[in-house]
């Protein structure tokens, strides 16, 4: 539990979880949703893989990630709205 919740403490982390709940994307076209470079964005896809909320494909050249735990965004999206209540 600890490592999800040390997974999902980032907001580029979180843009990426929400990316990938959408559908499955490469390297790249995370790089370019996010607005981040290639390393970064691996980096933190290393965090969120060893916290085994995503799943890792090679397909060629490229590298493919998918959500591995749906669930986790019901986590964001309620931690999104406590925040939003507490704001208000």
């Amino acid at each position: 539990m600890t490592s999800v919740v040390r997974a999902i403490d980032s907001p580029l982390r979180i843009r990426m979880l929400l990316a990938l709940n959408e559908r499955p994307h490469f390297v790249s076209e995370l790089v370019s949703l996010v607005g981040s470079s290639q390393p970064l964005v691996s980096q933190h896809l290393k965090v969120l893989k060893a916290a085994k909320l995503v799943n890792a494909e090679r397909n060629g050249r490229q590298m493919s990630y998918s959500l591995a735990q749906p669930r986790v965004i019901d986590i964001l999206t309620l931690s999104l709205e406590a925040a939003e209540d507490a704001s208000a």
